[in-house]
């Protein structure tokens, strides 16, 4: 007989740049944008500066972010899920949820003096999804 009120629990350390599930979804809201940009930038005819430092700006960028991700997270994303008779719960394990935490008010803080209304609802929506429940 299975006993309804039992639950199951166990939590997973997800490498982020070699999970194929993410680097699908990072090549897709990532590469394709920046992808027609360096497309566009690089069939513009015109030969000068501008171009060459749009690119090393770009490039510069996603250094930066491959940095920060290799500094702050090392590299994983540690969820833990639970599922019990009401549903399935994923959430961010503790010590990641604070650094999350951190990371998040900074970003809304920041979007909120500098008036960028994309980056404080960035921040809002990144911590609003800390927990997720399915029924």
């Amino acid at each position: 007989m299975y006993d309804y009120n039992q639950k199951i629990e166990w939590q997973a350390s997800i490498l982020i740049f070699k999970n194929s599930l993410i680097l699908k979804q990072l090549s897709i809201t990532i590469g394709i944008p920046f992808g027609i940009l360096i497309l566009f930038l690089i069939i513009v005819p015109e030969n000068n500066i501008f171009k060459i430092y749009s690119l090393i700006l770009i490039a510069l960028f996603f250094f930066i972010t491959w940095l920060f991700i290799m500094l702050v997270y090392k590299g994983n994303y540690d969820a833990e899920f639970l599922i019990d008779s009401k549903g399935v719960t994923c959430r961010t394990q503790t010590t990641q949820a604070k650094k999350n935490k951190f990371v998040n008010t900074l970003t809304i803080i920041l979007g909120a003096f500098s008036k960028n209304p994309t980056a404080t609802g960035a921040g809002l929506l990144a911590q609003s999804r800390q927990q997720v429940f399915i029924n």
